[in-house]
């Protein structure tokens, strides 16, 4: 192979290596990395506006609330500058200009991960209730109907009472009924909630 040749080939070679480093740059430096805890994630363009510093607004809040420190915001907050930091399962609003706690708020993350566990023991709550039911809800809706001729099921729904399992039949009267889940006897009779009252009212005047 010629001098030329060789010197156009280790050309092509750096081009290619020298390519390829600007690239994995390029989407090293795109790529989004977690913020570190004490570090400010939005706002960091808000900064020269504000009269406090980072670690003066984070010694604040601590002050007001107590766990971990987690991410720090600078947001407009009921028309003025503050630091939103995380603390433990709080955001912590301080004020920009002078280091006043503002107030502070559950943390949304915590309250949707709190509700999603709610939401997944009730529906665990709801399987175990339902298998040890023996007969179904419109069993016992009909159970209610018979000892309350003239009314309407409002709603049925499946209750843990005192250890029983059994079928809640709130009527368009008013009337809650508890009927035995294991055998379709009705135990008592009570009211029933005042927004269940207010449901079967709506159904009454829908249907006059």
């Amino acid at each position: 192979m010629s001098f030329i040749k060789r010197r156009w080939w280790i050309l092509v070679l750096v081009a290619i290596l020298v390519g390829g480093g600007v690239t994995g740059a390029i989407a090293f430096s795109g790529s989004s990395a977690a913020v570190p805890p004490g570090h400010i994630d939005d706002g960091a363009e808000l900064l020269p506006q504000a009269s406090i510093t980072l670690d003066q607004a984070i010694a604040a809040a601590q002050k007001s609330e107590s766990g971990a420190v987690g991410e720090v915001d600078l947001e407009m907050y009921q028309g003025q500058l503050v630091f939103n930091v995380d603390i433990g399962d709080k955001d912590v609003k301080v004020d920009a200009s002078n280091g006043n706690v503002l107030g502070s708020i559950q943390d949304d993350n915590n309250k949707d991960e709190s509700s999603d566990n709610n939401d997944e023991s009730s529906n665990n709550e709801s399987a175990a209730l339902s298998s040890k039911a023996v007969i179904s809800a419109a069993d016992a809706e009909a159970a209610a109907l018979a000892a309350n001729p003239g009314t309407t099921a409002v709603k049925v729904e499946l209750d843990n009472e005192n250890g029983a399992v059994v079928y809640s039949v709130e009527l368009s009267n008013g009337l809650d009924i508890k009927v035995d889940a294991g055998t379709g006897k009705i135990l008592h009779t009570e009211a029933a909630e005042a927004d269940t009252q207010d449901e079967s009212q709506e159904q009454q005047n829908a249907e006059d």
